[in-house]
């Protein structure tokens, strides 16, 4: 069973996120600094992409990639663009797989060959929005 183990936002953009419990998806999570119209309002991360970087010898902590949603229990492999997941009272659609990365990033000061949100990382729109909070089941649809 895939779940949600941390929800992150920030005010900003170019930074961490912090953890909350709960979050309201609209367009995006309300109050992060990347909500709003397009294709990219939600970030999402494995828990396994970040183990791949703890192998590797980096302290990351969940939001610290600006990961949106860190979940456990879906195969980053696994997820497709178009694919439909039911988290909490919402729906969203994965629309994007990998990003690039920033090389000023205080992570890896140009060592991002590393950075498993740029290869693993995924973005999703939100289709119905709702509730999400810490523990939720997410649901292939």
């Amino acid at each position: 069973m895939a779940k949600i183990i941390s929800i992150n936002r920030s005010r900003e953009k170019g930074c961490r996120k912090y953890p909350v419990i709960r979050a309201f998806l609209k367009y995006g999570i309300e109050g992060d600094a990347h909500a709003g119209k397009g294709e990219k309002q939600i970030s999402l991360l494995t828990l396994r992409s970040i183990e791949k970087m703890r192998e590797r010898g980096y302290n990351i902590q969940y939001g610290e990639l600006a990961e949106n949603i860190t979940l456990d229990g879906l195969d980053p492999s696994e997820i497709k663009i178009g694919m439909k997941l039911g988290i909490g009272d919402a729906i969203i659609e994965v629309t994007k797989i990998g990003k690039k990365c920033n090389h000023d990033c205080e992570l890896f000061k140009g060592n991002v060959e590393d950075c498993m949100m740029a290869k693993e990382g995924f973005f999703a729109k939100v289709i119905k929005e709702g509730e999400i909070k810490v523990g939720d089941e997410i649901k292939i649809l």
